[in-house]
């Protein structure tokens, strides 16, 4: 189950962050991108919801209708794996560059 969590916990924690980081500063182009990165962890929880609701939904499905519904499967939880590793490779080590608007902060990890 923490499995299928951890990317509402990671957009939670990052929200709550970035609205802490928002009141902090005072450039009004650092605060227009903290925003944008707001609304961005909002449509990744809403996208990661679809897949999320999707993937019981047809689970359910299945068992009522027949052994192929299983098949969305083949779809959702993939997009779910990419989603989640988006957010932890691509999204988490570059956040501060993109606030900062300098690609020298790039954190690999």
């Amino acid at each position: 189950m923490h499995w299928f969590t951890e990317p509402y916990a990671i957009a939670a924690s990052e929200i709550r962050y970035l609205v802490n980081r928002n009141k902090e500063s005072d450039v009004h182009k650092e605060k227009y991108r903290i925003n944008q990165l707001i609304l961005f962890n909002i449509i990744f929880m809403l996208m990661y919801s679809i897949f999320f609701l999707g993937s019981i939904t047809y689970i359910i499905l299945s068992f009522f209708v027949a052994w192929y519904g299983f098949l969305v499967l083949v779809i959702t939880i993939p997009m779910m794996v990419l989603a989640k590793a988006v957010q932890k490779k691509r999204y988490l080590s570059r956040r501060d560059a993109f606030i900062k608007d300098d690609p020298n902060l790039i954190n690999h990890r």
